[in-house]
């Protein structure tokens, strides 16, 4: 491993100096699994649509993960210029799926060099190789691809490849759950069930995987559906993997846990929330939009058949009135790395063109991650350039939060032309007294969207800025008196946004990150306005009358 990428790895600290020498020993070697399996029973199927066209990518040698074309004539889990990311998604071989999609001789050759080369390259216990996640979701690709990558090889490969399986589940078992939490938690264990379903004989490592499975998802879907995490593309990425689980579990006829049945269903209503009428997620809390041709396949394997509205305990509502709707974050930020200081955003489409937007997320480390997580690059009240809840940096890609909102509080109104939102947060009051609330009224048909935003309880001097982040696709210009700015969409329809109130309207850059990775360049509508004390901003948003 290069210098460069040696300095990338966590800090010294004891308890990784001792698992080092533990799981390294060639002692250690000697405990893991020894019999390899002549075949395995009932492996698990991959359920979810892949994209081709990245898995001709990859026959040419070309790996796009986590945000990095790196090409790769010959196997390589180390280029130089590789970050954290790309090592680890070529290490955890989700990739698999997008190969197999391209079909052809030559694809299932690419996987099984990189199979091969893995095999020969880490056969022992390796700390990147072998992290817990890594393994966890290594063991689920192989398992479910393994027909793919093997049905043509020699005796020999194969039995390289189950013997592998079968030490690295044998060491899984023993990790679990380690210091994993959350999701990562969860996408790990989830290789552990698959390969006691897989490996004959080895009925402990299910039983062991489903103990603690059925534990976690009980801990962290909420009683309405979200994640603990309040995140929409966690949340989504677990229903996933319960569903994985639920198909293994059916095929191989075990009964399916009444934890995994009716987290599948809270988590699948919860994700119908956060939908967009393009069929893509919101993006809340380092969110990506996700294609909706999965989102369709996994909802329709779900079987939810209806749409919350309110989800009180996650935190979040949803208006819809026409062709219009309105996705607003209530609720506290998490304690989790995912988290955004984003309370109060919301977004807004109508029909299948978004208008109002958050940034999005940077799945990377560095400023990106950081500014993207941060109030103003959420359509929400930014007060003296500060973020509503404030993070400490921590020594990995994860943020822990230093403060938050005591408390954030929305009511509902719901009539059969309107839905009002009125909520509010006190995540200023700590540094400048000030408190925020948000009523936001769609009504109409959908055709308007008014938004009252209040100032409250100090008299010190505050600058403020309401954002309003517009989707890349949408145009806006800026009448000559100032105080408006019109706004067309890709099918055609106009908006107009005005406001009342001593402030203070402009249009200014902004960017959109949809897929933690590229950035688009869009422009974001911002009222800005200086205060002494109480004081209120009135806003509408409303259709151009056609004729």
């Amino acid at each position: 491993m290069s210098q460069a990428l040696r300095e990338e790895q966590p800090p010294f600290s004891l308890q990784r100096s001792l698992r080092g020498l533990l799981f390294g020993s060639p002692i250690y070697k000697l405990t893991l699994a020894k019999d390899a399996p002549a075949q395995l029973q009932i492996p698990p199927q991959d359920m979810w649509p892949a994209e081709a066209e990245l898995g001709v990518q990859m026959q040419n040698g070309v790996f796009a993960l986590a945000g990095q074309n790196i090409t790769c004539r010959e196997p390589d889990f180390y280029p130089h210029t590789s970050s954290h990311g790309w090592r680890a998604a070529m290490h955890r071989f989700a990739w698999l799926r997008d190969l197999r999609a391209a079909s052809g001789d030559q694809s299932r050759r690419v996987a099984r060099r990189w199979v091969g080369a893995w095999l020969e390259e880490f056969p022992e216990w390796e700390e990147e190789a072998w992290d817990p996640l890594s393994t966890g979701l290594r063991l689920r690709h192989w398992l479910q691809h393994h027909d793919f990558f093997c049905a043509s090889a020699d005796d020999n490969f194969r039995f390289a490849v189950y013997d592998s399986i079968a030490r690295q589940a044998c060491h899984l078992a023993r990790v679990l759950p380690g210091a994993l939490a959350g999701a990562e938690l969860l996408a790990a264990l989830e290789g552990l069930i698959l390969s006691g379903l897989a490996l004959p004989g080895r009925v402990d490592y299910l039983q062991a995987g489903l103990r603690h499975y059925r534990r976690e998802i009980e801990q962290q879907i909420l009683p309405d559906g979200g994640h603990i995490s309040r995140s929409p593309g966690m949340l989504f990425t677990i229903l996933m993997g319960m569903m994985c689980v639920r198909s293994a579990l059916t095929s191989a006829r075990q009964p399916i846990p009444d934890e995994i049945s009716a987290g599948i269903e809270r988590a699948a209503l919860m994700i119908k929330l956060f939908r967009h009428g393009d069929g893509g997620l919101a993006l809340f809390h380092h969110s990506t939009e996700q294609a909706p041709v999965l989102l369709d396949a996994v909802l329709a394997q779900a079987d939810a058949r209806r749409t919350l509205k309110s989800a009180n305990v996650s935190g979040y509502e949803r208006a819809a009135q026409g062709r219009s709707l309105l996705i607003l974050d209530a609720g506290q930020p998490a304690l989790a790395p995912t988290s955004h200081a984003g309370t109060l955003a919301f977004e807004f489409s109508v029909g299948k063109d978004r208008l109002i937007v958050n940034c999005g997320c940077y799945r990377g480390t560095g400023p990106w991650r950081a500014a993207l997580a941060a109030t103003a690059a959420h359509s929400t009240l930014c007060l003296n350039d500060t973020n509503s809840s404030e993070f400490i940096a921590a020594q990995t890609a994860a943020r822990r939060i230093k403060t938050r909102p005591n408390f954030v509080t929305v009511t509902r109104d719901e009539q059969p032309q309107s839905t009002r939102l009125d909520a509010r947060h006190d995540g200023y009051r700590e540094n400048f007294g000030f408190m925020h609330q948000r009523t936001l009224t769609l009504e109409d048909n959908g055709e308007t969207l008014t938004g009252v935003e209040k100032l409250s309880g100090s008299n010190s001097h505050a600058h403020f800025a309401i954002r309003f982040h517009l989707h890349p696709n949408a145009q806006a210009s800026l009448t000559q008196d100032g105080q408006t700015v019109l706004v067309k969409l890709p099918s055609g329809g106009g908006w107009r946004f005005r406001f009342e109130g001593n402030a203070a309207l402009g249009l200014e850059p902004s960017i959109y990150s949809p897929d933690g990775n590229a950035q688009r360049r869009s422009v974001q509508l911002v009222i800005h306005g200086e205060t002494t004390g109480p004081c209120q901003i009135n806003w509408k948003l409303a259709r151009e009358k056609r004729g």
